[in-house]
């Protein structure tokens, strides 16, 4: 779903950039002028657009970025533009220039729980336990603060940003934003029973947790294993070329084939997403019934959509199908897999990956099984990215929005599974796969 194309502001040029409160303005403030004028001229939430929440969120954005002294500072100012779009795809760059501080504890949800997953040797016997409040601020009012922070549809988003790009990436100006001084104190954390923490800097985190042999993830875009009832294919990403995704699929089902099995899981729970395309692929190799209905998309034009898309008109008109573009890498029907498949899904299932989850769920093509995946399942997507045509920092707006199959579903905060199977603390700890344990039962009926 996300394409990265970056264009200088030589190439894109606005009428705001002719005025003299351009012109007059400091380049931090050009720069906000700038990003304002690509997110009203792209994003397809045009109601927002015009709405005085939207004025207000850029009177709000404007007030920081007069006090901005480093690019760092704009980026997480003009954060607040993104968070009032309820869109995870639109955002500023967050590769931060400032030096990071190391503290030794590692968090992470469980059941809508924060809980320690690393910590200092001295304090490994807290390991596990629930976190109520970093330096005396709650964890919901953390997360309320998160919100307020970065864009984002839904709770599992605001989750995640909490604690993989704030509190484990640990900079000091996100710290700051959340109202945690970092800069002379250490961490207090406190625990549901009561005992607090210290964390100082730059101390070791020892993290104990047991991964799953078979289903643990793995560092690439493509993994499988088989034994002698189940087929298992880890795809984390749905990343181009085609022509190597249509390799490892047909690798992949080979293997099944010359196996003889039945039962296939492919597991998108650490998938982020990427081209959709990859996801219609993987379809063309599993025999199903016909797909009558598919996401249908309202898109955004604007100066940048057509400079990126030149042909975007074919788009709107839909002449161009998804069977087209993958008619090259379709295979005859008798080789199409026709046992039992399975679709692993959670928090991690993102974009791309939730676009083919709806499609399969929707369809009633195949059981999906899991947790609630991290997106609304209509939602905001495909990136159009550009820079800041003073500072250079990369950002991007979604000029799509994806309505599921069953556009009655759409209110839904979360793409939830036919089988929902949560994933729990205990199995945390022990190392279980609970999503695997029922697919092994399910293959041995």
């Amino acid at each position: 779903m996300a394409i990265a194309k970056y264009l200088s502001d030589k190439e894109l040029c606005y009428p705001i950039q002719q005025t003299r409160e351009y012109i007059e303005a400091t380049l931090y403030v050009q720069d906000y002028l700038f990003y304002c004028a690509v997110i009203e001229d792209s994003h397809p939430n045009t109601d927002l657009l015009k709405s005085s929440k939207w004025d207000s969120a850029k009177e709000q954005c404007l007030t920081e970025v007069f006090q901005c002294k480093t690019d760092d500072e704009l980026k997480i100012a003009l954060q607040r533009l993104d968070a009032v779009l309820e869109d995870s795809h639109t955002n500023v760059s967050m590769k931060l220039n400032q030096e990071d501080v190391s503290f030794p504890f590692g968090v992470a949800w469980f059941n809508n729980k924060l809980h320690v997953v690393c910590l200092a040797k001295c304090d490994s016997a807290h390991w596990g336990k629930e976190v109520v409040a970093i330096n005396d601020i709650s964890i919901s009012a953390l997360l309320t603060k998160t919100k307020n922070l970065f864009g984002g549809e839904n709770e599992p988003v605001h989750q995640n940003r909490l604690c993989n790009t704030i509190l484990s990436c640990r900079n000091r100006l996100l710290f700051r934003r959340l109202g945690l001084p970092v800069e002379t104190a250490d961490f207090a954390i406190t625990l549901a029973d009561g005992t607090i923490l210290e964390a100082k800097p730059e101390e070791t985190c020892y993290e104990r947790s047991l991964e799953h042999p078979v289903t643990k993830r793995k560092n690439a875009s493509y993994k499988t294993w088989y034994n002698h009832k189940v087929a298992y294919l880890q795809l984390n990403s749905m990343t181009k070329p085609l022509e190597k995704a249509a390799k490892e699929f047909d690798n992949f089902f080979d293997s099944v084939r010359q196996k003889q099995l039945q039962t296939v899981v492919i597991d998108l729970r650490h998938n982020d997403g990427g081209s959709s395309l990859i996801g219609d692929m993987l379809l063309q190799r599993i025999a199903h019934k016909p797909i009558t209905n598919r996401h249908s998309v309202h898109i955004g034009v604007s100066r940048l959509s057509k400079l990126l898309y030149p042909n975007i008109l074919p788009y709107l008109q839909n002449t161009r199908q998804v069977g087209e573009v993958l008619a090259d890498y379709d295979i005859p029907e008798e080789e199409k897999f026709s046992g039992q498949v399975y679709f692993f899904q959670g928090v991690g299932s993102y974009s791309s990956a939730e676009m083919l989850l709806s499609l399969v769920h929707d369809g009633g093509l195949y059981p999906t099984v899991g947790e609630p995946s991290r997106q609304k399942s209509c939602s905001y997507g495909d990136i159009l990215s550009f820079r800041l045509p003073n500072t250079g920092i990369a950002a991007g707006v979604s000029f799509k929005y994806f309505i599921r199959p069953d556009a009655a579903l759409c209110p839904e905060d979360y793409l939830y599974p036919s089988v929902y199977i949560p994933y729990t603390l205990e199995d945390y700890k022990a190392g279980n796969d609970p999503c695997w344990s029922w697919v092994l039962k399910q293959a041995e009926k």
